[in-house]
């Protein structure tokens, strides 16, 4: 699977960047509220109540939204520049 990143302003007309090409190993899905510390950290917030915070912020949704974790392998990795 192709693996892009949307700038940080997805509002922008900047276009996406591929990253490169990834396996999906596992995927798990749980609501908004039922995110923890755990979560958190693989997603680099403080706590759980933060990665809440950032989710509900970001994708527009409330506590009983179901999100979707991908854990995933780099098969290739390109470069990618600042435009």
């Amino acid at each position: 699977m192709f693996l892009y990143i949307a700038p940080e302003n997805v509002e922008t007309s900047k276009k996406d960047k591929k990253v490169g090409i990834v396996r999906i190993i596992s995927q798990k899905q749980m609501k908004v509220a039922e995110l923890s510390d755990k979560e958190a950290k693989l997603c680099g917030y403080e706590n759980g109540e933060e990665l809440k915070k950032g989710v509900k912020y970001w994708h527009k949704c409330s506590d009983s939204d179901i999100i979707t974790f991908i854990k995933f392998e780099f098969k290739s990795i390109q470069k990618v520049y600042e435009s």
